[in-house]
């Protein structure tokens, strides 16, 4: 089997191995852009990963305590913001 015949089969099909072959192309072009997009999402995700391990654990009294604050500024804000002027 060699080009020529390859070219004359192609003819004879009526140009459908043609738009085969474009497919092929386009389906290859589609999975390489896929390969490199998922490659770098699970690098970033590696990335991400990393930073949070270094950050540590925070356990429940150290969040009560974080949870006091915010709720005492959000009063405080609620107090300025309805102080008639």
């Amino acid at each position: 089997m060699n080009t020529a015949y390859l070219i004359h089969f192609a003819n004879y099909s009526d140009g459908v191995l043609y738009v085969l072959a474009g497919l092929f192309v386009v389906a290859l072009g589609v999975i390489v852009d896929r390969f490199w997009y998922l490659r770098r999402t699970i690098l970033r995700g590696t990335v991400f990963v990393r930073e949070l391990a270094q950050h540590g654990r925070l356990d429940r009294d150290a969040l009560q305590t974080r949870m006091d604050v915010c709720q005492k500024a959000r009063v405080s804000d609620i107090g300025i913001a309805a102080k008639p002027r």
